[in-house]
């Protein structure tokens, strides 16, 4: 009876049998500085609209802005973090003569923009109802810039000159989940764009398409 009553004290007294007071067996404890947001969904597809304000004085002048419809794919890379890939589509009128008073032509100048972005975003919210984004991404555009003109004869005439250039793109912006989180939508605030040339038979100059942004999308998994 002694023996018994001494093993039963050894066992109650082991501290690799003990468990702390209101934790569940068995008693693990979340990590320090765990992530605690919303993760992250494998794949994801976007639908957007984006509007950018250009800052340059000559293509402020002639265009003022430039809207684009655009689609995008994202992966995962980590509870927070999203790779991903997108293209647009732009154009715009403008007029050539803006900086000539008296003379306008609203549709003289047409301006057309593939851009094509690579980038990676990180969700920098730990709240369970959005994601706050911040990110960056490198940008290659395809450009064409239509002129009509006259020539000697003052017969009308198209000047078309295609190009390509090249910029950045940095942005922040909340994602709102729909129902179970496998659908949202979100906004982007963001500034950068590209710069290029682009050629015709007759000359060359420069396209300027950096400017403030502002996009809305739609995303979903797959």
């Amino acid at each position: 009876m002694i023996a018994f009553t001494a093993t039963i004290s050894v066992a109650q007294t082991d501290p690799d049998n003990q468990q702390s007071i209101g934790v569940p067996y068995p008693g693990k404890a979340e990590p320090a500085g765990a992530f605690r947001g919303l993760t992250e969904i494998d794949t994801m597809v976007d639908l957007s609209f984006m509007y950018t304000h250009l800052r340059g004085d000559d293509m402020s002048g002639a265009y003022g802005g430039l809207p684009q419809l655009g689609a995008g794919i994202s992966l995962a890379t980590g509870d927070r973090t999203r790779f991903f890939l997108s293209a647009h589509y732009g154009k715009k009128s403008g007029d050539p003569y803006y900086s000539i008073d008296g003379l306008s032509d609203e549709d003289g100048l047409t301006v057309k923009a593939l851009p094509l972005m690579i980038g990676i975003k990180i969700n920098t919210s730990q709240r369970q109802d959005f994601r706050l984004y911040l990110g960056g991404a490198f940008q290659y555009t395809f450009l064409w810039e239509d002129l009509t003109t006259g020539d000697v004869n003052d017969n009308p005439m198209d000047i078309e000159a295609s190009g390509s250039g090249a910029g950045y793109y940095f942005f922040l912006g909340p994602e709102f989940p729909l129902g179970k989180g496998t659908s949202a939508l979100g906004a982007e605030f963001g500034f950068g764009g590209s710069k290029g040339n682009v050629t015709a038979s007759s000359h060359s100059h420069g396209v300027d398409l950096t400017g403030v942004h502002a996009r809305i999308y739609y995303t979903f998994g797959l």
